[in-house]
C-alpha cells in the first residue's frame, strides 16, 4: 500500500517553504558533554531488571508508552517488539474506560497512535481531527480530501467505471473511511451496504483493486471468491470496530467530565475552607463574577503552591466586593431618599395647582433634585435618614427662587435655538434669486417687530403677573425682556423630538415649560440632546397664529404668552366650535387639555374633520 499524500494546503508544507521564520542554525554538539539539569536523570532506569522495568511501564498511558519507545533505540527495540506486547494490552485495559480490543491486522502501537496521537499521518501537522478508525487513518484538513475520495471518484481513477458488477463488489471489500455511527439503531451494522458515493482511504482503494486482478488474471475463480470472502469480512469487523471506538470515545468524553466536576468541586470545597479561615463567610462570595469563578472553578487540585499564589487575587476580589456592595446599598438608600423627596414635590405642584398658576411652568421633578436647595437637603443627612415633610416646607420660599435661575436658563437656551435658526434663515435668503425683495419685506418686519417687541415685552409683564410670577417680572433685566419678547413672537414655536401628537407641537415658551414638567418629569434638561427644536414651517406659522387669534376674536398684535395664557385657561369639555356643533371635534379626550398645538391642527385644515372649513372656524365659550 502507498503512503498517504501530503495535501498542497498542508500547514506543514506551508511552513517548510519558508513563510515562517527561519530557526537559529542549529550548534554542532558532536563530542561534547551535554549539558543541562534533567541530562542522565534517566540513565538509571536502563540499569533496572527487565521484569521491573516492564510492570512499571504496564501502569504507564498507551500515549506514554508510545513517547517512551521515542526516547532511544534501546528503549525502541525493546518496547517494539511483538513479546512486549502483553506491556500494550495491560497499558489499554488500565486506562478508564478500557478500550476494545485490537483488531489482529493492527498492531498495538499502530492502535495507540491511531487514538491517541493527534497528528496527521501524511504532513505531520497538529490537532488533526480527522479519524477514520475502520481505515486505521487519521489526516488534517487538507490531506483528508487529498486522500479520502468518493467512491466513484476512485473507480473512474482505477479504470473500473464501466464495470457496475465490479464497482459493487470494490466498494463492499473495504471499510468506508467515515467519522460516523453505523446504520442501526445502536450505531452497529449487520450487513455491509456501501455505494459510489460513500468514501474511501485511496491507498487502501487502489492496493485492492490492484489485488483483485492480480488474482483474477493468475489464480482463478474459487481463489477470487475466496479473496471475496475474505475482504467482506475484514471490512465488516473493521467498520464494527470503528463502532467499538466511537462508542468508548463517547464514554471517555462522559469519564473526563465527571472528573472533572468532581476535582473542580473537591478544589472549591478547599479554597472556600480556607477562605472562611481567613474570615469570609458564604455570603461574602461574589455571585457573579467570572474572575472569582474562574481561579475557583478549575478541574485541578488545590496545592499549598497554588494556595499561596490565588490567595492574594481572591482576597482582593473579595474585597472589591465588599466594597461594591457597601456602595450599592448607600446609593440604595440615597435614592428611597431622594424618591421621598421627590413625591413631595409631586404633592407640592399639585396642590392648588387651578389658583396657582406658576407651578405649572416649576422644573420636572429630576431638574427640581438637583436645585440647590433640594441638593442641600439631601446632603444634609445621612441616606438612612427619611426626609420629613416639615423639612420641604421649610425650604419652599429658596425652591421658587432656584426654581426661576432654573427656568432662566431654559429660556436662554430655546432663544438660542431661535437665534441660531435666524441666521440659517439670513443666510439662505441671501443665495434666493428675489433678494432684493425679501429684504423690503425684512425691514417692514423688522419696523413691525420691534413695535410688536415693545407691545409684547409689557404684555408679558401683565400675561405673568396673572399667572403669579410678578417677581420674576419685577427684576428681569433688559437682556431678559429681550428674551422674552423674541419668544413672544408669532414664530416662536417648538415642538418636542419625542412627542409627535398635535398637543405636544406649535409649543409656545411656557408650553415648553409645562410639557417639560408633565411629560417628561424623570429626564435631566441637558443630560441628553435637545429635545426641543423650532417648529420647520416657519414661514407659515405667523399665518395659522393669525387664524388662530382671529377664530378666537384677538388682535393681531397678541402675543404668544397672551395666546396661551387664554387658551391654558379653558375647559376642553366646554369648548365648541361654529364648524361643528357640541363640543369641540378635534379633542382625543375629554381629558387632554387644550392647547395651541390642537387648535392649529384644527383651524389650519390638518384634521381632516374639519378639513375644507379652516377660514370659517370660530372657537365660541372660551
Amino acid at each position: 500500500m502507498d503512503k498517504p499524500k501530503i495535501s498542497e494546503n498542508s500547514r506543514m508544507r506551508y511552513w517548510s517553504s519558508g513563510h515562517r521564520k527561519a530557526s537559529p542554525q542549529a550548534v554542532n554538539t558532536k563530542g561534547k558533554k551535554p549539558t543541562g539539569r534533567n541530562v542522565g536523570k534517566l540513565v538509571s532506569i536502563m540499569k533496572l531488571p527487565v521484569d521491573v522495568f516492564l510492570e512499571i511501564a504496564s501502569h504507564l498511558h498507551p500515549l506514554d508508552l508510545l513517547q517512551l519507545s521515542r526516547a532511544s533505540n534501546e528503549l525502541r527495540d525493546m518496547l517494539m517488539s511483538r513479546q512486549t506486547r502483553s506491556l500494550w494490552v495491560a497499558a489499554r485495559k488500565a486506562y478508564d474506560p478500557p478500550l476494545p480490543d485490537c483488531p489482529d491486522d493492527l498492531s498495538e502501537p499502530k492502535y495507540a497512535s491511531l487514538v491517541f496521537e493527534l497528528s496527521c499521518m501524511a504532513c505531520g501537522a497538529g490537532r488533526a481531527v480527522k479519524v477514520g478508525y475502520a481505515a486505521y487513518v487519521r489526516f488534517c484538513g487538507p490531506c483528508w480530501k487529498t486522500n479520502v475520495k468518493a467512491g466513484h471518484a476512485l473507480a473512474k481513477e482505477a479504470r473500473i467505471k464501466n464495470d457496475p458488477e465490479l464497482m459493487e463488489v470494490i466498494y463492499n471489500m473495504l471499510p468506508a473511511a467515515t467519522q460516523k455511527f453505523g446504520y442501526n439503531a445502536d450505531g452497529s451494522i449487520s450487513v455491509l451496504a456501501q455505494n459510489s458515493r460513500c468514501k474511501f482511504y485511496e491507498a487502501e482503494f487502489i492496493a485492492v483493486v490492484k489485488q483483485y486482478d492480480d488474482i483474477f488474471n493468475a489464480e482463478g475463480a474459487e481463489a477470487l471468491e475466496a479473496f471475496e470472502e475474505d475482504r467482506r469480512a475484514i471490512a465488516f469487523s473493521r467498520v464494527n470496530f470503528q463502532h467499538a471506538v466511537l462508542t468508548w470515545n463517547e464514554k471517555r468524553a462522559q469519564v473526563k467530565i465527571e472528573s472533572e466536576d468532581r476535582a473542580e468541586a473537591h478544589r472549591k470545597a478547599a479554597i472556600l475552607e480556607k477562605l472562611k479561615e481567613l474570615g469570609y463567610e458564604e455570603t461574602d462570595y461574589p455571585r457573579y463574577n467570572s474572575e472569582f469563578e474562574g481561579i475557583v472553578s478549575q478541574p485541578r487540585p488545590l496545592t499549598p503552591r497554588i494556595w499561596n499564589t490565588i490567595r492574594p487575587k481572591l482576597v482582593e476580589i473579595l474585597e472589591a466586593e465588599h466594597a461594591r456592595r457597601k456602595h450599592n446599598a448607600f446609593v440604595r438608600k440615597w435614592e428611597e431618599r431622594r424618591t421621598k423627596l421627590g413625591s413631595f414635590y409631586k404633592v407640592y405642584l399639585q396642590n392648588d395647582r387651578k389658583q396657582n398658576q406658576w407651578k405649572r411652568i416649576m422644573p420636572n421633578v429630576e431638574d427640581a433634585l438637583a436645585l440647590p436647595c433640594m441638593h442641600e437637603l439631601l446632603t444634609s443627612a445621612d441616606p438612612e435618614e427619611v426626609v420629613t415633610e416639615e423639612q420641604f416646607i421649610a425650604i419652599e420660599a429658596r425652591l421658587k427662587k432656584d426654581a426661576e435661575a432654573h427656568r432662566a436658563m431654559m429660556r436662554r437656551e430655546l432663544v438660542a435655538i431661535l437665534k441660531a435658526q435666524d441666521v440659517s434663515g439670513a443666510k439662505s435668503s441671501k443665495k434666493s434669486s428675489t433678494r432684493s425683495k425679501r429684504k423690503r419685506t425684512a425691514t417692514t418686519r423688522k419696523r413691525k417687530g420691534k413695535k410688536r417687541a415693545e407691545t409684547s415685552s409689557d404684555e408679558e409683564s401683565e400675561s405673568d403677573a396673572s399667572m403669579g410670577e410678578s417677581d420674576e417680572e419685577a427684576q428681569v433685566d433688559d437682556d431678559a425682556a429681550a428674551e422674552l419678547a423674541l419668544l413672544d413672537r408669532h414664530t416662536s414655536l417648538f415642538r418636542c423630538r419625542h412627542c409627535f401628537w398635535d398637543e405636544h407641537r406649535f409649543l409656545t415658551y411656557h408650553a415648553v415649560l409645562e410639557h417639560w414638567q408633565t411629560h417628561h418629569a424623570r429626564e435631566a434638561w441637558g443630560s441628553s440632546k435637545q429635545p426641543f427644536i423650532m417648529e420647520s414651517d416657519a414661514d407659515a406659522l405667523p399665518g395659522h397664529v393669525r387664524t388662530v387669534l382671529d377664530a378666537l376674536g384677538f388682535s393681531h398684535n397678541t402675543g404668544l404668552t397672551e395666546l396661551h395664557r387664554t387658551i391654558s385657561g379653558c375647559d376642553p369639555g366646554a369648548t365648541s366650535c361654529q364648524c361643528r356643533p357640541g363640543p369641540i371635534c378635534f379633542m382625543p379626550r375629554r381629558d387632554v387639555p387644550l392647547t395651541l398645538g390642537l387648535l392649529i391642527g384644527h383651524i389650519s385644515g390638518r384634521n381632516s374633520s374639519c378639513w375644507g372649513f379652516s377660514r370659517k372656524c370660530r372657537i365660541g365659550s372660551l
